[in-house]
């Protein structure tokens, strides 16, 4: 009897852009700084801003029922015209690695305001330029790697959302201001992957390219 053969991975466009809407919305309504807009000056050149710029770095406390909590913080690298790159860090006191290292993530995601998406664009500083990869490859990257670390980041925030901890005071301004400030209605995918994602089960984390396990 021959034996089957593994199906070659068909890269899903649909399902990447739904994935994509759904993650930049999340990330508007938890650091509605990304929507600020810059406005520059004819006169001299200067960029202002109508909002603090402390507001965008961001830090929260999030609860994994283990008796440390993750550190997730959220910073903005670069804005430009129609994006703005954003950098992702948690660090996990209750992972820990072979050489007895707390577990650390650490994602670049670009978010693209004319179109309403938000996209990882590296994870652990290995970028990810290809939608699809054939396997085996130079960094051993799954053939739906791009696809996997938007659906990880797509768990991150949802745990920030729903059992993060702000170190910072966010007053309840800044929240309606986010729910009004250009954030059309969550993409109905979103609700699709709620109801699968919404619980995640991280017990196992990518950290330099090594498998990370409690």
């Amino acid at each position: 009897m021959k034996p089957k053969l593994k199906k070659k991975y068909r890269f899903d466009i649909k399902m990447m852009m739904a994935d994509c809407e759904a993650n930049y919305a999340r990330i508007c309504r938890i650091m509605p700084s990304v929507l600020r807009k810059e406005v520059t000056d004819n006169l001299n050149g200067a960029i202002g801003s109508t909002i603090d710029k402390s507001l965008d770095h961001l830090s929260f406390d999030i609860d994994l029922a283990t008796n440390k909590p993750a550190k997730l913080t959220l910073s903005i690298a670069e804005r430009c015209r129609f994006t703005t790159m954003v950098n992702l860090q948690v660090l996990i006191d209750s992972f820990v690695d072979v050489d007895g290292e707390s577990g650390c993530v650490n994602m670049s995601i670009r978010l693209y305001h004319d179109v309403n998406m938000a996209e990882v664009i590296a994870c652990n500083h290995k970028p990810n330029r290809l939608a699809s990869y054939e396997y085996p490859n130079e960094l051993m990257f799954q053939p739906d790697e791009k696809a996997q670390q938007n659906r990880f980041l797509s768990e991150w925030l949802g745990l920030c959302s729903k059992h993060g901890l702000s170190s910072k005071n966010m007053t309840a301004g800044l929240y309606a201001a986010a729910s009004s400030a250009a954030i059309h209605a969550e993409p109905h995918a979103d609700a699709h992957h709620s109801e699968q994602q919404a619980s995640p089960s991280i017990d196992t984390l990518l950290v330099g390219g090594r498998s990370l396990r409690t």
